[in-house]
């Protein structure tokens, strides 16, 4: 899937400053999962994030997982019209992390045109690669695959992990916005 030229839908920089409050606020908009229950899954994710980040200093999340001995593929997918596009997916027995290298460098190619300066680095097709990663690598260190507090843990631990301004939901409103020829201009 190649993305069209976008059109405008909104500011980049009002994306970046909703996205951009702590996950607790972020993730009450995106589950239903009560309150509560959010605060525990981030505080979760970000005692799992500490934990590597101490018994793995300066790693990222692609070389951890090859320290655990998770096997991790960068393909470019084929995806048919009118599907979910997705940046990565996991698998156990063996212990894969595969990501959408495809569709990652697409959208950091089309951030690259729109981010200011500033934002760009966030957006390089290294950084969403890597946040991807540890999005996956959340799922098969935790056991959780499915499920909405699977998925905010994920989102919780890969911001935390990679230090996101922003929560990585932002990607994926990005993606699904870019996919469907909607998009954005940088104020």
């Amino acid at each position: 899937m190649k993305f069209n030229t976008p059109i405008n839908f909104t500011l980049l920089t009002d994306l970046l400053k909703s996205y951009g409050d702590v996950d607790e606020i972020v993730f009450k908009s995106h589950s239903s999962l009560d309150e509560h229950r959010i605060a525990e899954i981030c505080r979760e994710s970000g005692r799992l994030s500490g934990h590597l980040q101490l018994h793995h200093p300066g790693r990222n999340a692609i070389e951890i997982a090859a320290q655990l001995g998770i096997s991790v593929q960068k393909d470019t997918w084929e995806i048919a019209a009118g599907k979910v596009i997705y940046f990565g997916e996991c698998s156990h027995n063996p212990s894969v992390i595969r990501l959408n290298a495809g569709i990652i460098r697409q959208l950091s190619e089309l951030m690259n045109q729109w981010a200011g300066e500033s934002e760009r680095q966030w957006f390089s097709e290294d950084k969403i690669l890597d946040v991807a990663a540890a999005h996956e690598l959340y799922h098969l260190i935790e056991h959780h695959v499915h499920g909405p507090a699977a998925e905010l843990g994920a989102h919780s631990f890969a911001r935390q992990f990679t230090g996101l301004p922003f929560s990585p939901l932002l990607y994926h409103v990005l993606l699904s916005h870019l996919s469907k020829g909607e998009g954005f201009k940088y104020k």
